[in-house]
């Protein structure tokens, strides 16, 4: 169902074509970051940068370093005025729920509206004196792992030189209660 409404690219963000399409395009985006402590920091970059050529797209960060208590959130928000929604916790229901919620429509007047529905987001809320966070409650865990197909079967990674590669990360503790902080 998101296909008929949405662009879905599994195009890298950060590749220069990518974003001289989106700046001349000029249409507002959706930006799916996933950070990692090796990706944070060039996520940040580049969604600052989506922000920067088309400032009314959407900037949607996640993943382990993502923030989820709502103190380390206030303190993201606040240093990276750039980024509209942290999802916590589990992304795949969570980003399909919110992209659904939104369906294609990024009119700030509506938008509080439809993500205050979506479980497991923290978003940004423009205000008169800068912004207010809205925490929507806990999304549960995923139980059932046939619902998430493997990118290594499905051929996410098919594209990828092999000579960039030089680690490959497989992650066999999904829903991990610790933050990556533990074992790093």
């Amino acid at each position: 169902a998101l296909n008929n409404v949405y662009d879905l690219r599994r195009a890298r963000i950060d590749a220069q074509p990518t974003l001289d399409e989106l700046e001349r395009r000029g249409r507002p985006c959706v930006a799916l970051f996933s950070d990692f402590m090796w990706s944070m920091q060039h996520n940040l970059g580049v969604s600052a940068e989506v922000k920067r050529l088309v400032p009314k797209s959407l900037t949607v960060h996640g993943g382990p370093h993502a923030p989820k208590y709502a103190g380390d959130a206030e303190r993201f928000f606040d240093d990276h005025p750039h980024v509209d929604v942290i999802v916590r916790g589990e992304g795949e229901l969570t980003v399909a729920a919110l992209l659904e919620a939104i369906d294609g429509d990024l009119d700030r007047d509506r938008l509080e509206e439809r993500l205050a529905e979506v479980e497991g987001i923290t978003f940004r809320v423009p205000t008169a004196e800068g912004h207010r966070l809205v925490r929507t409650p806990d999304r549960a865990r995923g139980t059932d792992m046939s619902i998430f197909p493997s990118p290594y079967l499905t051929g996410e990674f098919d594209e990828i030189d092999p000579a960039r590669w030089r680690s490959a990360t497989i992650e066999t503790n999904r829903g991990c209660p610790y933050g990556c902080t533990y074992c790093d």
